[in-house]
């Protein structure tokens, strides 16, 4: 009768009842029998190696008499059942977070899902919104670095839609941070061209050709080129090819695109109908390409010339002079990497015009200077330099008003009255 009172006093240390030493029961809602298996078992070997041999030394001492080793023991017990209280709330409050977190990662996965279908429906900012809270919950709730990875590849993906480039960009990089992905839609090859794009879409010309180029020599290997086929595998391959070629032309380096875009167009000539789009595709980007090389031969302003011209036009027309001043200051870094005089001289013009706008003479003087200096090496461009030389003696004289102190002139000292004969 003693041992088994001893017996029950030891399990209410513990913190559990007769029943409930046999049973789950007492553990905290939606925790598995498995879990509430292990922390018995993990409790019965604690108790094996610590609470049973003090029992046995306390069975000893109770026979040779020895009792004040018998209260050292009580309380030994009471700070053992204190010990065993403390460690059963701790499971708890672990299961009801292990619950919690669970509860916030299916809400996640539901609101990621909504985001998927926003993004297939072509609704990107409902995409973007929806991505980005599943990401924010999930952060909270996992430290899984796949699960992160698919939601941040999500919201990597509808921000590259909806042109939001520079955050993109540095999710894509996220993504490629982990080693294993879990689905087969985030291979390298994948979440690397997703990169170049919003690399391409940011400007960073120089950063993304290198990648391309490393791209299509990694997808070259899995592409049959001499026979006919379709597949994800050539996809990549032509995507790569083709944001190769338009890096190098970005740059202005033409002549190196041209090899490539003639690759890509003989090739698909060889494996493709000639009316699949992506041949049809292949051969205008090439006949651009070769126009372009063709106009700069003959010395004619390009595409990207007359762009930034009509640009230069339209913004001082709206009276835009800030943007105006930025847009004439591309133009003339483009004519110094096109090497093109004629480009810089109308850009030094228009960017004169804007400084005479904006009250700053002795800028505008510099500017049509250097543009005069310019114009008269080509004999063709009489009339041209003519102009110039009519704008910079009245920005001269508007500059030596200003040095002065007088009063720009607007107009007749004496206007006509009402009435009266002009000149009367």
């Amino acid at each position: 009768m003693r041992h088994f009172i001893l017996r029950v006093s030891m399990l209410t240390a513990l913190g559990l009842s007769v029943a409930q030493a046999e049973d789950c029961s007492h553990y905290a809602p939606g925790v598995t029998r498995n879990n509430c298996e292990a922390n018995q078992i993990r409790e019965r070997r604690w108790q094996e190696t610590n609470t049973y041999k003090r029992y046995e030394e306390y069975q000893r001492s109770q026979a040779e008499g020895d009792s004040g080793q018998g209260s050292n023991n009580d309380a030994w017990m009471r700070q053992q059942s204190e010990n065993f209280q403390r460690r059963e709330a701790e499971i708890q409050e672990s299961n009801r977070l292990r619950a919690r977190r669970t509860a916030g990662m299916n809400q996640a996965v539901d609101i990621f899902r909504s985001g998927q279908e926003y993004y297939a429906a072509g609704r990107n900012e409902k995409a973007v919104s929806a991505y980005r809270s599943a990401l924010a919950l999930a952060r909270e709730n996992t430290q899984d670095p796949q699960s992160l990875a698919t939601m941040t590849y999500g919201l990597g993906l509808a921000l590259l839609a909806s042109r939001q480039y520079a955050e993109a960009e540095t999710l894509f990089r996220q993504v490629l941070a982990v080693p294993d992905r879990r689905y087969e839609s985030e291979n390298s090859v994948a979440v690397t061209t997703n990169l170049g794009l919003a690399m391409m879409g940011n400007k960073r010309y120089e950063a993304a050709e290198p990648l391309f180029k490393n791209l299509v020599s990694l997808t070259e290997q899995n592409v049959d080129l001499n026979a006919p086929r379709t597949g994800p595998d050539l996809d990549i391959w032509i995507t790569a090819l083709e944001n190769w070629a338009t890096a190098l032309e970005k740059l202005d380096r033409y002549a190196e695109a041209e090899p490539l875009r003639k690759r890509l167009q003989e090739t698909l000539f060889k494996i493709l109908p000639l009316s699949d789009p992506r041949y049809v595709n292949a051969s205008w980007s090439l006949h651009d390409n070769q126009e372009e090389l063709k106009r700069r031969a003959a010395g004619q302003r390009s595409v990207d010339e007359y762009d930034a011209i009509y640009k230069m036009n339209e913004l001082i027309y709206l009276k835009r002079y800030d943007q105006a001043l930025l847009a004439c200051d591309a133009a003339m870094g483009m004519a110094e990497r096109h090497q093109s005089p004629d480009l810089l001289v109308v850009a030094q013009e228009k960017k004169a015009e804007v400084l005479i706008k904006l009250n700053r003479p002795v800028e505008a003087e510099a500017l049509l200077t250097q543009a005069l200096a310019l114009t008269e090496k080509t004999p063709a461009n009489k009339d041209r330099a003519a102009r110039l030389r009519t704008s910079l003696s009245a920005v001269r004289a508007a500059a030596e008003r200003d040095r002065l102190g007088m009063p720009a002139r607007s107009g007749p000292s004496n206007p006509p009255q009402p009435g009266n004969k002009p000149g009367t």
